[in-house]
């Protein structure tokens, strides 16, 4: 009975400040409010779209690059709301999903020291030779280290796979050295990318094992056939806010589309 029809057009104009905003502020900012706005719609589900109330599948956020992306996919992970980055490739291809399909394996079976050390040496932990050859000479580090995978084995049952691996994120400081690096807010994104795809997976497939085996059918299929993977991912995201780039889309296809770095723009152009 309170649903409303949708506006038009809606922008946003951040308030005058003393000092200048610099572009990492005023680029937060704008996710922020653009997160904060798609949080509001579909909490509240009384904005209406050609009669029908708006779900996450009606919005569409267009950003230019990979910072954009992951910074806007963060700010909507802060507030529980799920998204879909539309890439080119198929996330399953990328080096980032053997990364996951390995910490499957060491959740799994910790036991297999030579897999543990090899997950250490990815970028998910970016341990250096001299931090795992330590594990090797002194028993009370390796310990604690398989302690600690069982308390990540523990939050995955009783909290899912994405609250376990965001607390892995914070334990290992991923995001902050993953962010100094080259390509490191693309490795972020298809982390999170691959973890929310196997949260959705979680309902028909609940073992560590099977999400696995899922995850792994998932790689040799984007390996066999690019393109069918890439659909089927797609589908898969079928009810998620989507972000885009805005070189692989006008936004045209998309009921509601954000656009929070417009003013983002190249002083040639």
């Amino acid at each position: 009975q309170n649903a409303q029809p949708a506006a038009a057009f809606i922008n946003w104009i951040h308030p005058c400040t003393p000092v200048p905003l610099s572009k990492a502020e005023a680029s937060d900012y704008f996710a922020s409010i653009c997160a904060d706005e798609i949080a509001q719609i579909l909490q509240q589900k009384t904005l209406l779209l050609d009669g029908k109330v708006v779900a996450a599948e009606d919005l569409a956020i267009l950003v230019r690059t990979g910072k954009q992306a992951s910074l806007m996919k963060a700010r909507l992970a802060e507030r529980g709301i799920s998204s879909a980055l539309l890439l080119r490739d198929s996330v399953f291809s990328s080096e980032q999903a053997a990364e996951i399909s390995l910490l499957l394996e060491v959740l799994i079976n910790p036991a297999n020291v030579s897999r543990l050390f090899g997950l250490l040496s990815t970028d998910l932990y970016g341990w250096n030779a001299k931090q795992i050859y330590q594990l090797q000479i002194n028993n009370q580090p390796l310990i604690e280290l398989l302690e600690q995978i069982r308390i990540y084995q523990q939050q995955w049952q009783e909290k899912g796979i994405l609250a376990m691996f965001f607390q892995l994120l914070t334990d290992q400081q991923t995001v902050q050295k993953n962010m100094l690096q080259m390509e490191g807010e693309r490795r972020i994104t298809n982390w999170l990318h691959i973890m929310e795809l196997l949260q959705q997976q979680s309902v028909q497939h609940a073992s560590l094992g099977q999400s696995l085996q899922w995850l792994v059918q998932q790689r040799e299929q984007a390996e066999k056939n690019p393109a069918d993977e890439q659909q089927l991912r797609l589908d898969s995201d079928s009810n998620l806010v989507r972000i885009v780039t805005i070189h692989k889309s006008k936004g045209l296809q998309y009921p509601i589309v954000f656009l929070p770095f417009m003013w983002d723009v190249m002083g040639s152009r």
